[in-house]
């Protein structure tokens, strides 16, 4: 955090370090801050470059506003849509929202660009859990498996669920881990 407060007082209208910065921001919970110092690297620079929209998405779904999330991740893949990270967090902003069929159909792309991408089968379980498909759920997490035997459902929950409602993350647990994954 220092350093990034040191390069922004050397360049405070330096786009991208205003970018850099918000991801600082991000990883220490400091979301508003984080929004304001990425629409600020945005508005610096319009022609904005696609690692942009991935902590602006993140500030707004860590903020809980899921539809504002969507649409920078959206943006964002209309420079690139098949980057991988920016479907991913478009995956789990669209489980968040309730829109399965739209995370399903998410997961299934990043499946085809990357068939070890273990998110994309994590978001499959979680999504197919969701919707009581319990056979599609469970072969999604022999996937995980076998891509990672050494998955933990509950590391990957304090990394990847720890801003979300303690209701939506415990359910999602739940199918992750009635899918097989423990």
């Amino acid at each position: 955090l220092a350093a990034g407060k040191k390069a922004l007082q050397l360049e405070p209208n330096g786009a991208d370090t205003n970018a850099l910065h918000s991801f600082t921001l991000l990883a220490l919970g400091r979301n508003e801050e984080a929004l304001s110092s990425i629409k600020k690297a945005i508005k610096l620079n319009p022609i904005t470059p696609i690692y942009y929209f991935w902590p602006l998405g993140n500030a707004y779904f860590n903020m809980g506003e899921n539809e504002k999330a969507i649409e920078a991740f959206e943006k964002g893949l209309k420079i690139n849509p098949n980057y991988l990270g920016l479907l991913n967090l478009l995956a789990w902003s669209y489980i968040n929202g309730g829109q399965y069929d739209r995370a399903i159909a998410t997961c299934n792309k990043m499946v085809k660009l990357n068939r070890k991408y273990i998110e994309a089968h994590i978001g499959l379980a979680a999504c197919y859990g969701l919707t009581v498909k319990d056979t599609e759920s469970h072969k999604a997490a022999i996937e995980v498996l076998k891509l990672y035997p050494e998955f933990s459902l509950e590391k990957w929950t304090k990394t990847y669920l720890k801003n979300w409602e303690v209701a939506k993350r415990d359910n999602i647990v739940n199918v992750l881990s009635k899918a097989g994954l423990k």
